[in-house]
């Protein structure tokens, strides 16, 4: 069947054609004139829908999702669909609020009077491969494995840039292969410029690690007199960690942090918080530093380079992070507060995740 006349068939009959002459197993829909049919992908089993609309010259094909989004991810799940159907330019995927069902839909408004079999199969074959393809993520978000946004990254990866973008960002895991490009100076003043302004700008919270503010915390807990010289000993400990992590030149962040412990008392629940944030930071701040190192080894980076989007997302996830612990130890929140921080952290433990799995050590330059 290359070519069949509409005129001499209805839509619904050339449609019955096709999918016996590709051999499918299918049902009919006769109030619907329409077929259902299952398919069996890589990702999973579903059910499909050929339906023919006669008055309107219309044939169209779904694949519905073996799996209906709960309501209290119906959001996320939207999400995730517009983030997947932005570009494509066959079909596209659709929710139904009202029962959760999602499904993928692609179709044809049949202008002229004819229809071929090449045409039909086109959209099937398209239909079916989205699905199979955006499945694996359309389940991690209702199973609240990772947000809409690196879903869609994980399935896409850095597809919707330029081929040398992509290629410049994965390759950083392999960067000690890379032949060596001339260092531009004023990049190399800039990232300078980025590395003085973490450490002036920043909170104190934001610069030591979790463990270093629980035995700040634990210092100012020792009121006791008989608890002073315990007290003195784990200060004098804690101020040769922080100058050999940070450097002579970070007495000052030693000086700040002892004075910021003795003037804030830290409630628990805050506490705790505060070194989760903080963990955060400190992981946001070596990608910064190993891309910082890339970036000046490697000259100054184009505008829409992905090195340099992923320079200002974490520089921007730095300074988020840098906010809350800034509030942190003087918030009074309530449960509902906590909640919503709690979430605040997976989502920045998810984004950093990902850049993790791409900025590896070997980013820095170092062998």
């Amino acid at each position: 069947m290359n070519q069949q006349a509409i005129g001499s068939s209805s839509i619904f009959e050339l449609i019955i054609n096709f999918f016996k002459e590709d051999n499918w197993s299918f049902e009919e829909i006769k109030s619907e004139s329409a077929l259902q049919m299952t398919f069996q992908g890589k990702s999973g089993r579903w059910n499909c829908y050929a339906q023919s609309k006669e008055a309107q010259h219309q044939f169209i094909f779904y694949s519905v999702c073996p799996i209906i989004a709960p309501e209290s991810w119906r959001l996320a799940v939207s999400e995730f669909i517009a983030r997947a159907n932005y570009g494509l330019t066959i079909g596209n995927f659709e929710i139904d609020f009202r029962d959760g069902e999602i499904r993928y839909k692609t179709s044809i408004n049949l202008e002229s009077d004819r229809l071929s079999f090449i045409c039909i199969k086109d959209l099937v074959d398209t239909n079916l491969q989205m699905m199979d393809k955006y499945l694996p993520g359309i389940m991690s978000v209702i199973a609240g494995d990772v947000l809409p946004e690196f879903a869609i990254e994980q399935i896409e990866g850095f597809q919707y840039l330029p081929q040398s973008a992509s290629e410049e960002f994965l390759g950083l895991i392999h960067i000690d292969n890379k032949e060596k490009l001339a260092v531009n100076p004023l990049s190399q003043t800039d990232e300078q410029k980025q590395e003085k302004r973490l450490d002036k700008e920043s909170h104190i919270l934001a610069i030591l690690t979790p463990e270093e503010i629980a035995q700040f915390h634990q210092v100012s807990q020792m009121v006791a007199p008989y608890q002073r010289k315990q007290a003195q000993a784990i200060t004098e400990k804690l101020k040769n960690a922080v100058i050999g992590r940070l450097g002579e030149l970070e007495t000052e962040a030693f000086t700040r942090a002892s004075t910021f412990f003795t003037k804030v008392k830290l409630e628990a629940k805050n506490f705790k918080l505060i070194q989760r944030y903080s963990g955060l930071a400190g992981r946001t701040r070596l990608l910064l530093q190993r891309l910082n190192n890339w970036s000046e080894q490697h000259g100054e980076l184009p505008a829409n380079s992905q090195v340099k989007i992923a320079l200002i997302e974490l520089d921007n996830l730095f300074w988020c992070i840098d906010e809350r612990l800034q509030e942190l130890p003087a918030d009074k929140f309530e449960g509902r507060k906590e909640v919503e921080l709690l979430i605040e952290i997976e989502e920045f433990r998810e984004k950093l995740a990902f850049y993790e799995k791409y900025i590896a050590p070997s980013a820095s330059g170092k062998k």
